[in-house]
């Protein structure tokens, strides 16, 4: 019984780990293309790194 807890933990820390990253870069490419938006409004040359 305790192994299959610590699996379900295990489990459990790893998704929510993956979450968390997915949510940050997606937030991250968010504000990217928002800045990126911003920019190309200002200037209309398309820039990209």
């Amino acid at each position: 019984m305790d192994h299959g807890i610590v699996r379900i933990v295990i489990l459990l820390a790893i998704l929510v780990f993956a979450a968390l990253f997915f949510a940050e870069r997606r937030s991250r490419d968010r504000t990217r293309d928002r800045l990126l938006h911003r920019s190309s409004r200002r200037t209309s040359r398309h820039r990209h790194p």
